[in-house]
């Protein structure tokens, strides 16, 4: 079951669709999640790193974060 979850959803989660802001680690956790739990991890968990990148600190660090995404291709472009 939790199988057959994870092939419907590959195609959404592949290196060509990760974004380090907009699509990564946690949005994958978040849908597993509500498949097994029916609850989305908490949004402070989810939205993290958009959190921190609303800081001063965090716009100062952006042009870094946006310089990995692009070395790691997939979805730069979708923030």
């Amino acid at each position: 079951m939790f199988g057959d979850f994870l092939q419907d959803i590959q195609h959404r989660f592949t290196p060509e669709t990760y974004n380090l802001l907009t699509h990564n680690c946690n949005h994958f956790t978040n849908e597993c999640s509500m498949f097994l739990l029916g609850e989305p991890i908490p949004d402070r968990i989810l939205h993290q790193l958009e959190e921190v990148l609303s800081t001063p600190l965090g716009a100062l660090l952006r042009p870094a974060i946006a310089a990995m995404q692009s070395t790691l291709g997939g979805a730069g472009g979708r923030s």
